[in-house]
């Protein structure tokens, strides 16, 4: 028998002796013989970096009850998000290689990139991972360094597949997101200030992309000019509800590890621009033969 405790942070005393200083989640498992049968066990913890109200969860079971439990708890975001971490790779692969070889346009490439970073966010940041890896001292880290790298691609996919009509916003927002990852980044590892108490300004960063591509749709749809992005436009609305929605729940409720409305939002996403960049690519292709065959004598 085991009991097992998951919780939220080490303490402090811990931290200074990982990489980056940070930890988000870990399991202990303690076992248990026929002679400790009636025997208190004693659970103690200390304040978190995190949030100090987190209880971890305890409980006694066999090895296959804890197994069958982590499975039934945190195995289908995991699933899933490895399904989205393989077909982000191979979208972004069949993409670079569609684009070399026959000089198409391939914006989808830069949603490949962006997809595949919050597929490498939600692998870190799920409770599943530190159990079947073990691994618990990069969990936290790279969980809030992919959060900050996620606005660099969206925005570049995003501009390119608005004919640039809102480049200047969307610069400013780029800059607004290199500055947000080099000085959380900074004071992190310096141990100014840490990932854990910065996370509301590096979620602000990226509610407030959402919240611009959200603004810019709606424009875009009073102009008729969505028309030309209509498939993206609706899987990356589904995205930004799903992405704002998640933020509300981590900020409100930071013991909270369901990513299952992200994960849903993500893959609309990528379903969605998949079509359009179908779509986009066979439009390409006629434009390019009824140009060759303009060109060709009796045109």
């Amino acid at each position: 028998m085991y009991p097992v405790c998951a919780a939220d942070d080490r303490p402090n005393r811990y931290n200074d002796q990982l990489l980056g200083g940070t930890l988000k989640e870990f399991y202990i498992t303690v076992p248990l013989g026929p002679e400790d049968a009636g025997a208190e066990v004693k659970m103690l913890r200390y304040r978190t970096d995190w949030n100090p109200v987190v209880v971890p969860e305890t409980f006694v079971a066999s090895p296959d009850d804890v197994n069958h439990y982590m499975v039934s708890m945190y195995g289908l975001p995991f699933a899933l998000t490895i399904v989205l971490f393989i077909t982000s790779i191979l979208v972004l692969i069949v993409s670079i290689f569609i684009c070399i070889l026959n000089k198409l346009n391939m914006d989808i490439i830069y949603a490949a990139m962006g997809i595949f970073t919050v597929s490498c966010w939600l692998i870190a940041v799920l409770q599943f991972t530190p159990f079947i890896t073990g691994i618990y001292f990069v969990g936290g880290l790279l969980g809030f360094l992919f959060s900050m790298l996620i606005p660099f691609p969206f925005l570049i996919y995003v501009d390119l597949i608005q004919k640039k009509r809102y480049h200047k916003m969307y610069a400013i927002l780029f800059a607004i997101s290199l500055i947000n990852f080099i000085l959380w980044s900074t004071l992190h590892f310096t141990g100014i200030f840490s990932f854990q108490k910065a996370i509301f300004y590096i979620d602000s960063v990226l509610a407030a992309m959402s919240l611009c591509f959200t603004v810019t749709f709606i424009k875009d749809m009073r102009t008729r000019q969505i028309k030309t992005y209509q498939y993206t436009a609706f899987g990356f609305l589904a995205f930004a509800i799903s992405s704002l929605l998640e933020i509300t729940l981590l900020i409100t409720n930071k013991n909270n590890s369901n990513m299952i409305s992200m994960i849903a939002g993500i893959l609309s996403l990528l379903i969605m621009v998949i079509i359009q960049q179908i779509h986009d690519t066979m439009k390409e292709m006629t434009t390019l033969k009824l140009k060759m065959l303009c060109i060709s004598p009796g045109c």
